[in-house]
């Protein structure tokens, strides 16, 4: 599910970057036309035109090379769905009517606080514990040694009880010596059937020193199961609060990288602008547009390393709850906002 989900964003980010690389080249070509119209009316030299010719070339080869970034990031989402990797589709980014953007919206809130995010953190730590499979396999494991444990220690006190049955039944007599006789001749009468019962009941007087060794082996065994699960709850906690830092590190980076791309293109109408006019150089006008273009594409890849990370949370607490009903979802958040309330008021 984490890998199905990482690159279906893979996919998004690079289906985006395509589109910024088009927008790319259109400003190239729009800024090669104002060169020419500044070598026209003498503001620069033919120098300029061929700057743009060049920056031009250079930014369809990039285009093609995100075309098959773009190819190469669906192979992967093919192998993983285990489709035929050459199998062409397209992807659409909306994560209004999905479960995704209801965990996005909730989860997004309680970062940008400390405190709520200090709940937030320690409740998904529970929830971890809760659905982990691992702790329930050891704790089901510790189970049944305790069992053993109690039956070992039993064996002192408990009889062993051996029941021994047998019979035999003659099916025919015949041939010589087949009839018994006495002293006399006389013929004497036997049974065709016999059989017998036998009951037996020890006590393990002389077994002590070996149910002596089986508790303490069986301890020490509960012992292992019992540091296992200390040491496998640390690194489930240690994980849950490296993935919601990542997140609320993200959420961050979401406004930021967001407030910068607008900036950058401001500046870049701006410098074009003054550049149409001759008031700037070209090396003004390309620095504004390479830095336009990464501030935008940065801006994107925050949203889909945001939805990553979310995944990633999601992954450490072991329930995607982008695949629960809404229902479900309700639910999570109404635990959780009780959670919030009950930890505040604390």
């Amino acid at each position: 599910m984490l890998e199905a989900g990482e690159a279906y964003f893979n996919i998004l980010a690079a289906q985006t970057f395509v589109d910024l690389q088009k927008k790319n080249l259109d400003r190239s070509k729009k800024n090669l036309e104002i060169s020419k119209q500044r070598e026209a009316v003498g503001y620069s030299s033919r120098s300029d035109v061929y700057r743009w010719e060049s920056q031009l070339a250079a930014e369809t080869k990039s285009l093609i090379e995100a075309k098959n970034s773009l190819r190469l990031a669906k192979v992967q989402l093919n192998k993983l769905l285990h489709k035929p990797l050459d199998e062409n589709f397209n992807v659409k980014e909306n994560f209004a009517d999905t479960g995704q953007f209801n965990v996005y919206d909730n989860f997004k809130s309680n970062v940008r606080n400390q405190r709520s995010m200090q709940v937030l953190t320690q409740f998904l730590i529970e929830e971890a514990k809760q659905k982990s499979t691992e702790i329930q396999q050891i704790d089901a494991s510790i189970a049944a040694l305790e069992r053993s444990l109690k039956s070992i220690r039993r064996q002192r006190f408990i009889p062993v009880l051996g029941l021994v049955a047998e019979a035999d039944y003659v099916f025919s007599r015949s041939g010589a010596g087949s009839d018994a006789t006495g002293l006399y001749g006389q013929p004497i009468e036997t049974e065709d059937t016999q059989w017998y019962v036998g009951l037996s009941a020890s006590l393990p007087l002389f077994k002590g020193g070996e149910i002596m060794h089986q508790s303490q082996q069986t301890r020490i065994e509960i012992m292992k199961l019992e540091q296992q699960k200390a040491d496998l709850v640390q690194n489930i906690e240690m994980n849950v609060r490296a993935k919601v830092l990542d997140l609320a590190l993200s959420v961050a980076d979401l406004d930021l990288s967001r407030r910068s791309a607008d900036f950058a293109g401001e500046s870049y109408d701006m410098v074009q602008d003054a550049y149409s006019k001759g008031a700037v150089s070209i090396v003004e006008l390309t620095d504004a547009q390479t830095n336009a273009f990464n501030a935008e594409q940065a801006a994107f890849n925050s949203v889909y390393d945001f939805h990553k990370n979310l995944l990633r949370t999601q992954r450490a607490i072991s329930d995607f709850l982008i695949t629960r009903s809404p229902a479900e979802i309700m639910e999570f958040s109404t635990r959780f906002k009780d959670y919030l309330d009950e930890q505040i008021d604390d």
